[in-house]
């Protein structure tokens, strides 16, 4: 349960900036009050601690960094097992799209779901959250994906929603209902069940908060995502994976559908950068599945140059991304695709924020957010990634209440 009152203070805060001087603004000494788990007043530390008579429970940080909690908006999570085999033969020189056709990866991962109970998926996922939780993940996604079938499907939607309903974090869920082909079914049977039975389901019960889909060689076509996503209701967002491994006409897509965002975008061309920073459509890169799958690192920087939003997130998944912290992704942001400590920041907690639609409630240290806060173990954001692979989190607070114990 949430505390009524409490009081951070002598934090060196970074709070939203000016977008056109800095993307963070940094309050040296800051102190930060957060109400029945709401953020109600930020502000210099003498400031709040003479003016306000009741701090409540007070938290002393020391002068340490203080910053958004952090969001997680691209995982794979739930799943039900993992797949270090096909990392050992990835290393060995297969491809990721070699060990898809021999009905390994995504098609690999369902045989696992299907074979899991509810309650050892469940245990998996917590584990993996509270991992999350004590590198600093306040909120994340989470995704259908490995069911392949409407009722496995929806399974994997009811259990998002008991996860959100327990885990402290705030628990986003999208159906990433074309991820791969069903096994002994033709794509375009699957691509009508979808249309005409799973999203009709899903939305009915509210399972979901947007949809995903899947483009490229050995997943689906622009043609078949269009067929079953074009008739959404336009308050549904859509989100594409795309450009992971080729150029297969998912950023067109993205425009005709109004995506909100596209993810990956490891093989993205000049043009195609050009498009998303014409038509506002948010870039979600995962430099953990580049770095697993040996693929080129996204163009960050042309896309950030362009105006580009770019989010920054784990892809948490057995397959091609078994990383399950921001702060890793973060220092790889920095050092393999040139982005700075600062934007990585806003990577991780504001443009991921949006990508999720959660923006007015999470992602920035100000009145009204809901009180999700890191505290580093060091005075900067810049110790991240320079410290590639030490976690920097000293301290959780996850709507207003501390979650995890300060680091010893």
């Amino acid at each position: 349960m949430s505390l009524k009152r409490v009081t951070l203070i002598h934090g060196r805060l970074y709070r939203d900036g000016d977008p056109a001087e800095a993307l963070w603004q940094i309050e040296p000494d800051g102190a930060v009050v957060m109400d029945d788990g709401v953020i109600t007043r930020v502000g210099p530390s003498r400031h709040v601690m003479r003016q306000e008579t009741d701090l409540g429970t007070v938290i002393d940080v020391d002068g340490r960094a203080v910053i958004p909690g952090l969001i997680d908006c691209h995982t794979h999570v739930p799943f039900a097992g993992w797949r270090v085999d096909e990392y050992e033969a990835r290393l060995r020189g297969q491809s990721y799209e070699a060990i898809a056709r021999k009905k390994g990866g995504i098609v690999r991962s369902a045989r696992q779901w299907q074979e899991a109970t509810d309650a050892e998926i469940l245990a998996m996922a917590r584990r993996l959250a509270q991992e999350a939780l004590l590198w600093g993940t306040t909120a994340m996604e989470m995704k259908s994906g490995y069911g392949l079938s409407v009722d496995q499907e929806l399974r994997a939607l009811r259990l998002i929603r008991r996860l959100a309903a327990e885990l402290p974090q705030h628990i986003s869920a999208t159906g990433l209902f074309f991820h791969a082909v069903p096994p002994e079914t033709a794509p375009d049977d699957w691509i009508r069940t979808v249309r005409e039975v799973l999203l009709p389901a899903a939305l009915a019960e509210g399972l979901v908060s947007a949809v995903d889909a899947f483009i490229e060689r050995t997943a689906f076509s622009v043609t078949a995502v269009a067929q079953a996503f074009e008739a959404l209701p336009a308050s549904l967002p859509i989100r594409l994976h795309t450009n992971q491994f080729s150029r297969q006409g998912g950023i067109e897509l993205a425009v005709r559908l109004s995506a909100r965002a596209v993810d990956h975008l490891e093989y993205l061309e000049p043009d195609e950068i050009e498009i998303l920073a014409r038509h506002g459509i948010a870039a979600v890169l995962m430099p953990g599945a580049a770095f697993y799958t040996r693929q080129p690192y996204a163009p960050a920087r042309a896309l950030l140059d362009r105006g580009v939003r770019v989010a920054l997130a784990t892809d948490l998944n057995p397959g091609t991304s078994p990383i399950g912290n921001l702060p890793t992704v973060m220092a790889m942001a920095v050092n393999a695709m040139a982005m700075s400590p600062d934007e990585a920041l806003a990577g991780v907690t504001r443009q991921a924020a949006y990508v999720l639609g959660i923006q007015d409630t999470h992602g920035s240290i100000e009145p009204g957010r809901r009180g999700d806060l890191v505290v580093l173990d060091a005075d900067t954001v810049a110790m991240i990634p320079y410290r590639l692979g030490h976690n920097p989190v000293d301290r959780v607070i996850v709507g207003g209440r501390p979650v995890t114990p300060k680091t010893p």
